[in-house]
């Protein structure tokens, strides 16, 4: 009698555990999902799905998240993976199409496409940090799954060399800008040369940096979504409130209601409203970070907090640092930085949150 697999993954057996496991119990074909670009202020965001075969035919020398791999390596394994793998596929979404949308949204959009272009239909589903819904087959969202699942990290090179060599021709376009060195990452090269030319039309107008250097406001029109639309049908706005006494402030704060008929008391319900729709269109993320902190006006998700406290002429402070986090507040959709620096007289609160290994689903749900 076979003995049936255990439903726990861990992450120290290696690249391809977790696969193997999936196919133990009749996921025969599992795909990966992951992108490249997230956090550049310029050129297109990648996102590739790949099928590697089952067995030793769909191990990959040097295979892990590309971006641990030397370009000569990533080249390498790019190539190994085409000629492996039983399906794969590339989706670039243009800078101007991040503007539009959104960061987060053109992420999963990216995914999602890619994903729904394979050639062979996945049992199975893994993807890099956040899941996909919309594809009909059932799927794991895996913290750093790049370095964990080998078909996501076999994603993650396709997603960046494929964007690499486009920011290489990029740079034949516009040479002024560097492209061709770090590939529309921020860097001190590439703010000095948005500094000294402006931005061109490859760059994201989205992204503070770039639309300082531009002059123009960082959220342009299409990217805007007003607070409202956060906001369930049926629950007492305030913001509707405020709107209804003339004020004519697209996010709500110019204060024009607040200072002559809002009350700390309705202040107070809209706030706490917002919070909760806010954690509500949010919860599906929570599970992939560590720590939750929470400021005066901002909630912060992260997996690295450094928190200090500091004395400024007898007044204490605090000063939290997060790096690759989440952030969300009452006035914007939730968006991802890089690197946060917080600093406050008002209380801190961190939370660590539960993080347990990765789970299989039920027994009862394969087959279907």
């Amino acid at each position: 009698m076979l003995t049936p697999p255990r439903t726990v993954v861990r992450r120290e057996g290696g690249i391809y555990a977790l696969e193997r496991a999936l196919q133990r119990r009749g996921f025969r074909i599992v795909a990966g999902a992951d992108e490249a670009g997230r956090g550049a202020c310029a050129g297109p965001l990648v996102a590739a799905a790949a099928v590697l075969p089952e067995g030793r035919r769909g191990e990959v020398d040097e295979l892990t998240d590309s971006k641990l791999l030397t370009p000569a390596a990533r080249e390498r394994v790019y190539a190994e993976v085409v000629a492996r793998a039983l399906a794969y596929a590339v989706v670039v979404i243009p800078a101007a199409e991040v503007d539009a949308r959104g960061l987060h949204v053109c992420n999963l959009a990216a995914m999602r496409r890619a994903l729904a272009a394979l050639t062979t239909r996945p049992d199975y589903i893994l993807t890099d940090g956040f899941g996909v819904d919309g594809l009909g087959v059932p799927g794991l969202a895996v913290w750093k799954g790049d370095q964990v699942a080998a078909c996501v990290a076999a994603a993650s090179v396709l997603a960046k060399v494929t964007r690499d060599r486009i920011m290489v021709e990029l740079h034949e376009r516009y040479p002024e800008y560097g492209f061709d060195e770090h590939k529309g990452y921020v860097t001190p090269e590439h703010s000095a040369a948005l500094r000294s030319h402006g931005p061109c039309l490859e760059h994201r107008f989205s992204y503070v940096n770039v639309a300082s250097a531009s002059g123009r406001d960082s959220r342009p029109p299409r990217a805007r979504r007003p607070v409202a639309q956060l906001i369930p049908q049926g629950v007492p706005s305030a913001w509707r409130w405020l709107r209804g006494r003339g004020c004519r402030c697209q996010w709500g704060r110019c204060g024009h209601g607040r200072r002559s008929a809002m009350s700390a008391e309705d202040l107070e319900k809209y706030e706490t409203e917002m919070e909760l729709q806010l954690y509500r269109e949010y919860r599906d993320i929570v599970r992939q970070f560590s720590y939750v902190v929470e400021t005066e006006r901002r909630f912060y998700l992260a997996n690295q907090v450094d928190l200090h406290v500091r004395n400024s002429d007898g007044e204490v402070y605090f000063e939290v640092e997060m790096h690759d986090a989440w952030v969300w507040d009452m006035y914007r959709p939730a968006r991802f930085v890089k690197n946060v620096r917080v600093m406050t007289f008002k209380d801190v609160n961190v939370e660590e949150l539960e993080k347990p290994d990765i789970s299989l689903p039920a027994e009862s749900g394969f087959g279907g």
